[in-house]
């Protein structure tokens, strides 16, 4: 990704929003992601074979905006899933997936962080 694109995804109450311009640069074609965490990220990787699973991107509105369930990722990893978070996500050759800043997720209060 080049330093003059900004992109975000948005985390609100136990959902992935993807806008269509981001899903069109970076997943276009793809129906289904899996959610990874890394260290201080979280990975968003295309799955490219519907056999593999993943969830499901899901076509929210005509201009072609995505989500994504991420209540359970976000149960067993820790964090709040009733919340609403703009995070900052850049593409990672290596990775293949995108990666989204996990700087401003609120975590569990709960004690189930790890």
């Amino acid at each position: 990704m080049t330093g003059d694109e900004n992109y975000h995804v948005v985390f609100r109450d136990g959902n992935l929003f993807i806008d269509c311009g981001l899903y069109n640069r970076y997943l276009s074609g793809i129906e289904s992601v899996i959610l990874l965490k890394a260290a201080a990220a979280i990975l968003i990787l295309p799955v490219h074979n519907q056999a593999a699973g993943g969830n499901l991107l899901k076509i929210r509105n005509t201009q072609g905006d995505r989500c994504v369930s991420t209540i359970s990722f976000l149960r067993q990893n820790g964090f709040d899933d009733c919340f609403a978070s703009n995070c900052k996500v850049w593409w990672d050759d290596s990775a293949s997936a995108l990666v989204a800043d996990l700087s401003d997720l609120p975590r569990a209060v709960n004690g189930d962080s790890s």
